[in-house]
């Protein structure tokens, strides 16, 4: 009977056990089942999030090459695809920077956020002559003896494939130059310069009013004020202003700040420091300062390294060889060297009764029909002789000589009339430049007076010379400036046959050249979900 009990017992511990590892196991199960599914779970979510990752990137990618097609401007560019990767990718652009923002989509609808900001590289191809208002090819000097104005509000255009220029007065222009530029004090320049040389700024008293460009890696001395952007090839040594500047500004190397401040976001490559007051650096990776961006973090930008602006391009010398073909529609007048009868060479120079005290240049006003004067063989065509011609035109006339002074000479147009003159001076050398040689000389332009309502064109391999006061409205287009004189330039764009391309005619419309963008170096990258 006791074994019995003992038996009994036993078998009722031993289902006690039973249930309770039933138990175990079951909670085990469930435990495991719901690790399943949570795992499951992760392993959608994570592919998801790879899947949105991939897309957004893909959509950077497309932004990318997009941008660097032919003719493509990065600003512009909105890539997007609706089937996997699928991505939407939108652009906008600010200064020298676009930025693209792709939004990635993953399988499982996630999302994710990508920026990438790049430099944008603007090249400007100038042709000179074409659209242009003075074209110089060699060093040009403006100071308060030579005031140019812009008509119609519209800015002149001032080009410079060679040589320095250097502003000394108040200037309404773009400028653009293969060379150096300078600023030497009292400079205010109304719109923006682009040099493929250095840019030197003297003066507190300077300003640009537009944007900056300089390709050169030499370094920038900016102490005057530039309204719009900056973008330099090399480092930057600011003065001590206490100018903020209100754009944006890349360089190529180290940046002086010294007092002043930066508006915008400043680009610097990665290895360069920023110096303030002459004694602080910042370095990489600092992201924010309080004189750049107010402090705003992404204010400063260190890519690994910069792109210089590229510099801008220009078509060669244009060489202007006459040809009666070249004018249809004039009439030709060729000056005879001996008698003072009309059209010979002492009736214009000479000014006594037997010439009609150089009455050669007053009867121009009788003309009523397109004329070229051929005054090469007089050498040079000058009014220098006290006589003061005024001459009121009704026609184009279009004059050959070898050099010319026309010092106190006066032409203004007849009413109603719009007529336009050309003072030429070949290049007999082919050769894509300007071939200032024998017997090629000078323009002198001395109290002389090209007034209103007509477009008068200087067109010389040699310089052309201001020694004294006047008024001009037209062209310059030569191989250099003496500057000196207080005369009036009022911009009227004009060309010679041909100069236009193909055979356009004497007096066709000029075209501007052309500025277009491409895609630069990275400047900055930020991921982030959706």
């Amino acid at each position: 009977m006791n074994a019995r009990r003992r038996r009994s017992g036993d078998e009722g511990s031993t289902l006690v056990s039973v249930l309770v590892i039933v138990m175990v196991l079951g909670l085990l199960a469930v435990t495991l089942a719901g690790a399943v599914v949570a795992t499951a779970q992760t392993t959608a979510g994570v592919r998801g999030s790879l899947d949105s990752q991939a897309a957004s990137d893909a959509g950077l990618a497309a932004a990318v090459a997009s941008s660097t097609a032919t003719d493509a401007d990065p600003c512009a560019v909105k890539p997007a695809s609706t089937s996997a990767p699928r991505y939407a990718v939108t652009a906008s652009c600010a200064g020298d920077v676009v930025t693209f923002v792709s939004t990635g989509t993953g399988s499982d609808g996630s999302k994710t956020v990508t920026s990438a900001s790049y430099e944008l590289k603007k090249t400007t191809t100038a042709a000179p002559g074409l659209g242009a208002d003075m074209v110089f090819f060699g060093d040009a000097t403006f100071t308060s003896e030579v005031r140019s104005h812009e008509l119609d509000d519209r800015l002149l255009t001032i080009m410079m494939p060679r040589g320095t220029f250097v502003c000394q007065n108040h200037v309404p222009a773009n400028i653009l130059a293969g060379g150096n530029v300078k600023t030497n004090g009292q400079c205010t320049i109304d719109g923006t310069v682009a040099t493929g040389g250095s840019i030197s700024m003297s003066n507190a008293s300077d300003t640009i009013k537009g944007n900056l460009y300089a390709s050169s890696t030499a370094t920038a001395g900016i102490s005057g004020m530039i309204g719009g952007d900056i973008h330099v090839g090399g480092p930057i040594d600011f003065g001590w202003s206490g100018f903020t500047y209100p754009g944006n500004v890349f360089a190529g190397g180290t940046v002086d700040m010294t007092s002043v401040s930066i508006a915008g976001k400043l680009t610097l490559p990665r290895a360069s420091t920023v110096k303030l007051d002459g004694h602080l650096q910042v370095k990489y990776p600092t992201s924010a300062h309080a004189r750049v961006a107010k402090g705003t973090a992404g204010g400063l930008q260190w890519p690994t390294s910069t792109v210089p602006p590229t510099a801008p391009t220009f078509q060669s010398w244009f060489d202007y060889s006459y040809s009666a073909s070249h004018w249809p529609g004039f009439t030709v007048k060729t000056l005879a060297t001996s008698g003072d009868g009309p059209w010979t060479c002492n009736r214009f120079r000479n000014n006594n009764p037997s010439t009609g005290n150089a009455a050669g240049w007053r009867e121009l006003s009788a003309l009523t029909t397109p004329t070229v004067v051929d005054a090469r063989p007089c050498g040079t065509l000058s009014s220098n002789n006290g006589s003061k011609p005024v001459v009121t035109l009704q026609t184009d006339i279009a004059f050959l000589a070898n050099n010319y002074d026309i010092t106190a000479l006066t032409m203004k147009a007849a009413t109603g009339k719009t007529p336009k003159v050309w003072w030429i001076v070949e290049d007999r050398i082919a050769d894509g430049a300007p071939s200032c040689v024998s017997p090629a000389g000078t323009v002198n332009i001395n109290t002389t007076v090209m007034g209103e309502g007509i477009s008068a064109m200087i067109y010389t391999p040699c310089r052309i010379s201001i020694t004294g006061g006047g008024e001009w409205h037209g062209t310059f287009y030569g191989g250099g400036l003496n500057h000196g004189g207080l005369m009036d330039f009022y911009g009227r764009p004009l060309l010679l046959p041909g100069q236009g391309g193909g055979s356009s005619g004497p007096g066709s419309t000029p075209g501007g050249g052309t500025t277009t963008v491409s895609l630069g170096g990275l400047l900055s990258r930020t991921d982030g979900a959706g």
